[in-house]
């Protein structure tokens, strides 16, 4: 058969060791025969593998410089794969093609002089430590169709900066990237479930890393000593485990954290998820958080932290700080559950203080020895919102406007109210407020920063009621009204002009009558200046108040 010639050993150890290492291989075969034929095939770029053939499609490349090398089986002179590698897509035996489906265990284990590979797009797994120790190997291209990436399976490719995670493959097995110390960039595939144990084990040029949306569990030490990490982007939306108590912790030993983002579909933050990161300062949690686990970011250096609304569970030593808890900012409604005290802690010595966003104080203060939020009582704070209220007038010739009541530019309590009051100066009159107000003194109810002018307009403009005629017999009337205002006129009126207060005209009736009736039913509730004009040409104004229906 010339350079695939078919070599068979007779010994029993040798055979032994072929029939267990197929036995794998079985499941892939759908016709499986009892003979595994072996031979090489030269690669596109020049390289010398060895192939396997098992069943009807399973052909494997394998070169063979792991511990169960087949140069033991034909000899000592094999030569390692060296430079750039393509593996290629197909074998041909005995006149049929097969297609490259699987890199078998060690196929390419401490092939130190390869660089880069580029897997073909039929192989669907990467068995144990196949790539392990291929320390000079910068890139590999992993194919769409690779569903399982087996454990080893780059351990200690200390070269290898980035690598891409295809979308078919739902699993990172144990220690598939362990000691990659020069990869800097991580993509996942957009179905990747589970990142087992030690995956990313001392990748120390990992500066950042996103957990994906997909991940339902970190593995124990998952990136354990990853002492280049400083951020941590966490999407995973039902994340259920990120290590354990007793063994390793997903980001054992990042102590360079600073940052943890966390989505804002993120429904729960897995126990243990930061703990022990001395120096993670920021920490923002998602709008959708409802679970923070056990010690998730216990032994951290968190100074400020907001609970944000969703959450109705922290866990047993949560936000237990390194002495620098300061402030924890509330915003449920309803206190969530807590496990024990330490839930915050900051330091016996660190007065750190709770204050509650849009919440009331009373639904946290309680005097029930058996609920656990009452050994926050030194650390309540009134229910703080910062709310910034600033008055003004339109025209500081005509007025001014002031808070008397409540507190201005500074903090207030967010289920408080402020009273603002308009002071018109001689010779003008208060009008409105710019939200549309007729109120003086006004009560507001603060929910957030909140800017008013007021508004003033000449003394020839008059009060609600009081009309601008030197003749007292014209009357307007019902004035504040819901629906129809009534004029009665000595002098017959030939017009009736509504405008709002920005002076934009709403309503021009034309008429010629000493009584008349205007409907203004339509009219948004609010102040309106009212224009008679009689048939003289005489023109008289007054405010008219709409007032809103039932």
């Amino acid at each position: 058969m010339g350079k695939n010639t078919l070599q068979k050993r007779t010994t029993m150890k040798k055979k032994l060791t072929i029939i267990a290492a197929f036995v794998l291989l079985a499941a892939f075969a759908p016709k499986a025969h009892a003979t595994a034929y072996w031979g090489t095939v030269t690669a596109q770029t020049g390289q010398s593998l060895y192939w396997s053939l098992y069943g009807d499609i399973i052909a494997i490349v394998c070169p063979g410089i792991g511990p169960y090398s087949p140069w033991s089986l034909y000899g000592t002179d094999y030569q390692k794969p060296t430079g750039a590698l393509v593996i290629p897509d197909s074998v041909t035996h005995n006149g049929t093609a097969y297609p490259v489906k699987i890199i078998y265990e060690y196929a390419f284990s401490g092939c130190d002089s390869l660089t880069s590979v580029v897997i073909p797009d039929a192989v669907t797994w990467i068995m144990d430590s196949a790539f392990c120790d291929c320390t000079g190997l910068t890139s590999v291209h992993l194919p769409n169709s690779l569903t399982y990436l087996d454990k080893h399976a780059f351990e200690n490719c200390s070269s290898l900066t980035s690598v891409t995670l295809p979308d078919g493959l739902t699993n990172v097995s144990k220690r598939a990237f362990y000691r990659c110390s020069s990869l800097d960039t991580i993509a996942f595939g957009s179905n990747v479930r589970y990142i087992y144990d030690s995956a990313f084990c001392q990748c120390t040029s990992l500066t950042s890393v996103t957990i994906p949306e997909t991940i339902i569990q970190l593995g124990k030490g998952a990136f354990r000593e990853c002492h280049g990490l400083t951020s941590i982007v966490f999407n995973a939306e039902n994340c259920i485990s990120a290590g354990s108590i007793t063994d390793y912790k997903a980001f054992y030993n990042c102590n360079n954290v600073t940052s943890f983002t966390c989505g804002n579909r993120v429904k729960r933050i897995p126990d243990y998820l930061c703990s022990r990161m001395p120096i993670l300062s920021s920490v923002t949690l998602g709008d959708s958080v409802s679970y923070i686990g056990r010690e998730a970011f216990i032994g951290t250096g968190i100074a400020n932290v907001t609970i944000p609304a969703s959450v109705t569970h922290i866990g047993q030593c949560a936000f237990s700080t390194l002495f620098s808890l300061d402030t924890v900012f509330m915003k449920p409604a309803t206190p969530p559950t807590i496990v024990d005290y330490h839930a915050f802690y900051g330091g016996i010595n660190n007065p750190w203080v709770m204050m509650l966003e849009g919440c009331s104080y009373d639904d946290y203060y309680t005097e029930d020895e058996s609920n656990l939020w009452r050994q926050f009582h030194n650390n309540l704070r009134d229910p703080l919102y910062d709310i910034t209220v600033s008055v003004t007038a339109n025209d500081p010739t005509q007025g001014s406007a002031s808070v008397i009541t409540g507190r201005s530019d500074r903090e207030v309590r967010c289920d408080s109210t402020a009273v603002v009051e308009a002071t018109a100066n001689n010779g003008y009159h208060f009008t409105h407020w710019s939200n549309g107000s007729t109120a003086n003194p006004d009560t507001l109810q603060l929910t957030g920063d909140t800017t008013l002018t007021a508004y003033f307009a000449a003394d020839s403009t008059p009060e609600v009621g009081v009309t601008a005629v030197s003749d007292d017999s014209l009357k307007v009337y019902p004035n504040p009204t819901r629906d129809k205002v009534t004029v009665n006129s000595p002098e017959a009126l030939v017009s009736a002009t509504i405008a709002d207060m920005a002076g934009h005209v709403v309503l021009n009736n034309k008429f010629r009558s000493n009584n008349y009736e205007l409907d203004v039913s339509r009219l948004t509730a609010g102040a309106y200046f009212l224009t008679l004009t009689t048939a003289s040409g005489h023109e008289h104004t007054l405010r008219l108040i709409r007032e809103a229906g039932d």
